[in-house]
């Protein structure tokens, strides 16, 4: 961890010795699409609701309660997209699994387990554009969609 110490009076905001960090502009992008409606994707946080808890405006306050289980690897991850940043909401993983947890993201309930369409195309061994152009542009229904063979294309399919 960091050494966190006080630069003395001429800086007063800066108190914790992290503002060149990764995880300082984390907390800054944060407070930025929340707070900030000139900020380019505001719309997609502040603007929709999502809030920052008051206790995470002072960066001491999230360095406390989000440190401690974060590394340069991770990427910190609303549990619940629909509410807002706080401790209880928040957890750090790996920037290509958080890619998962989007409004954007396809997902498809197929035999009780629920995973984006690039998830499933991982676990089937299908490239993602197969198993999308499957479900979204050939109407197939998700058992054909999923269990079909492997090269199989949608034309060929409807035979």
């Amino acid at each position: 961890m960091p050494r966190i110490y006080t630069t003395g009076k001429k800086c007063k905001s800066y108190k914790h010795g992290m503002r060149h960090t990764r995880f300082y502009r984390i907390w800054l992008g944060m407070k930025s699409r929340c707070l900030i409606p000139s900020a380019s994707n505001y719309k997609h946080y502040g603007g929709r609701g999502i809030t920052i808890c008051k206790r995470w405006y002072k960066f001491m306050n999230f360095h406390e309660d989000m440190y401690g289980k974060y590394n340069d690897d991770l990427s910190i991850e609303r549990i619940d997209n629909e509410k807002g940043y706080n401790r209880f909401n928040c957890k750090w993983i790996l920037m290509k699994d958080q890619q998962h947890n989007t409004r954007r993201s396809h997902r498809i309930t197929f035999e009780g387990k629920t995973q984006t369409i690039k998830q499933w195309a991982n676990e089937l061994g299908l490239h993602y554009q197969t198993l999308y152009g499957r479900i979204c542009n050939y109407g197939f229904s998700l058992e054909k969609a999923m269990v079909s063979t492997k090269y199989a294309t949608g034309p060929k399919l409807n035979n």
